[in-house]
């Protein structure tokens, strides 16, 4: 990684009283003299190519973050909680940190017990950058309600979407709650798709960070007019996959960083073995799960679940209506985030109702650190204020200007 990512030749200019926004281009800056630093601390829990996007995705997020505030235009509120998650940490960090001080008076975050070290190498490696107002509070998660979410106007919690209720539930009406969760996020291939470039796609977003991250395709639905091309072409591209440790530059594949997912995955594969067209040796003790390919039809289909690791469920389905159906059921619905269809563009409006819809690309194409993201399915994510829930594609500063000037949402 040599050059610098693109964005910051588009930053705007502003004027010198913007303290806060100039301390933001300095911690941007930070970002980019330290990385080799900060790539060695992110690769502990990611891949090497996984880190290097998310720094990249980070540096543009933060030259991104004035063009966003102008667009969003948020209020200003005095204290945002945020529970953050175990992966993407320092994309986490940016997006609901470092950003949210352009309208924040302070922003604390509690990092997951999982990821605490490494998370507290990259806050004391970067903390002196820019002298941003964010506190890390290491405690349980009942002592950061009690001594930190308890009085802030902004909770954002990510994680599970049960633990996310509970703590919608504890907070005020009059606080501001955003939880971000994760989808099924599937793929479809129809009839007339480009198998070539689905099959890229496929193994490009279930091979992020080695296939932890929850915006990986959970299924991928290919019609049987293609389905035998499709898992040739799979079976050829994932056999070619590299596969090294985390700190390999050019390996896609590495050990797990999470030490019960292996354990939990060669549960699963066993469960379904006749399903399993190449791949299955799962090594719990060593936590390796090399890229595994189980196919199936749409009647006998594994369960999709978050795997956080590089298995590709393939389903053939054989007409469009049948598929229609399936993906009706609660368990894509309620988990509605991202969709990504090829070669059938009759079915991005009957989806577009649960999911944002990525026609001819991959979801992972849409996403943009300064813009909306998700779908509309509560357990992918939803907002809660003044006893009234909503589930869209949701951004912070969004949100908090959308809500109602009321209670907490006040200057700072």
């Amino acid at each position: 990684m040599t050059s610098w990512p693109q964005g910051r030749e588009h930053s705007p200019s502003l004027p010198p009283e913007s303290r806060r926004w100039n301390r933001m281009v300095a911690f941007a800056e930070a970002l980019w003299a330290e990385r080799a630093r900060v790539l060695e601390i992110l690769t502990e829990t990611t891949t090497h190519r996984f880190a290097v996007d998310e720094l990249t995705r980070s540096i543009r997020a933060l030259y991104g973050a004035l063009e966003e505030m102008g667009r969003t235009r948020p209020r200003p509120v005095q204290k945002l909680a945020v529970y953050m998650p175990s992966n993407v940490l320092l994309y986490s960090y940016v997006l609901y940190g470092v950003i949210p001080l352009l309208y924040a008076g302070e922003v604390v975050l509690r990092p997951s017990a999982k990821v605490e070290s490494t998370h507290m190498k990259l806050n004391r490696l970067l903390r002196g950058a820019a002298d941003l107002p964010i506190r890390f509070a290491h405690m349980t998660q009942r002592e950061f309600w009690e001594c930190e979410v308890a009085n802030a106007d902004v909770i954002v919690f990510t994680g599970s979407y049960e633990n996310g209720c509970q703590i919608a539930a504890k907070a005020a009406r009059d606080q501001l709650f955003l939880f971000f969760g994760s989808g099924v996020n599937p793929m479809i291939a129809g009839a007339e798709a480009d198998v070539e470039t689905v099959v890229r796609d496929a193994v490009t977003m279930r091979t992020l960070n080695s296939g932890q991250d929850c915006i990986c395709p959970d299924v991928i639905f290919v019609h049987r007019r293609i389905a035998r091309a499709f898992r040739d072409q799979l079976i050829s591209e994932v056999s070619l996959l590299p596969i090294g440790s985390r700190e390999d530059p050019e390996a896609l594949i590495t050990p797990l960083y999470y030490p019960k997912v292996a354990s939990s995955i060669g549960d699963y594969v066993a469960e379904y073995r006749e399903k399993v067209v190449y791949g299955g040796a799962v090594d719990a003790e060593r936590r390796w799960v090399p890229p595994t390919i189980l196919f199936s039809d749409l009647a006998e289909m594994p369960a999709p679940v978050e795997y956080f690791a590089p298995i590709f469920n393939v389903v053939v389905y054989d007409d469009d209506e049948q598929l229609l159906e399936r993906l009706a059921a609660p368990q894509f619905t309620e988990s509605g985030m991202g969709i990504s269809i090829y070669g059938a563009p009759w079915l991005a409006t009957p989806l577009s109702k649960w999911h944002t819809v990525a026609l001819d690309r991959s979801f992972l194409d849409l996403e943009n650190g300064n813009r909306p993201f998700g779908g509309f399915g509560p357990r992918a994510n939803f907002g809660a204020l003044n006893g009234q829930r909503w589930a869209r594609p949701m951004l912070i500063s969004n949100e908090v200007a959308r809500a109602p000037q009321v209670g907490r949402l006040r200057s700072w």
